[in-house]
């Protein structure tokens, strides 16, 4: 394992590897961007740029894998991502397709950090067995150290469902961005 005493230079790439192992680094140039191979996907590690300029300093995402369902009216959990943070801001993206088993029923999405709500959505369909989208943005500042985020869910009555594997029209995703300022 080679041990780096000073500093390393990587050879800018045009495109990413296309099939990297865990561990791999390399620099982007068509995004300005350094990469590492994690066992989740690449993650964006730094922006290249003037200093203070600002940046993408890490991407998080994670999908949901498997059919799921609730018929919970209290805050569930869907998604959970961990981010060790440099200190800064987040930016949270999140977004839903599901249906629900009653016409008249609603759902509702919402993303915390570390526990505390930080925004929420409403999903008002309009009849049942019918995919309907929810997404939310924000941006939350968090001290550096680790994060537990969060992609929560709730119906107003009966059961909603959240089908990837057997329903190719729905799905849940929870994006976290780490940005210089």
């Amino acid at each position: 394992m080679p041990n780096v005493i000073d500093i390393i230079q990587l050879d800018p790439q045009l495109v990413d590897p296309a099939s990297p192992v865990v561990g791999s680094l390399w620099y982007n140039s068509a995004t300005d961007q350094v990469m590492l191979q994690s066992a989740d996907g690449a993650i964006a590690m730094a922006q290249v740029g003037a200093p203070g300029s600002g940046g993408l300093v890490q991407e998080r995402e994670i999908e949901l894998q498997a059919d799921t369902q609730t018929t919970s009216t209290t805050w569930a959990d869907l998604l959970t991502l961990s981010v060790t943070t440099t200190g800064g801001a987040l930016l949270l993206y999140a977004d839903i397709s599901a249906t629900t088993s009653y016409s008249g029923a609603s759902y509702s999405l919402r993303v915390t950090v570390d526990g505390v709500a930080v925004k929420g959505a409403g999903v008002y369909p309009g009849t049942s067995s019918v995919p309907m989208c929810g997404s939310l943005t924000c941006k939350k500042t968090v001290a550096a150290g680790t994060h537990t985020v969060k992609l929560q869910w709730r119906v107003s009555r009966n059961t909603l469902y959240c089908q990837p594997v057997s329903q190719d029209d729905e799905h849940a995703t929870l994006l976290v961005e780490e940005v210089s300022v």
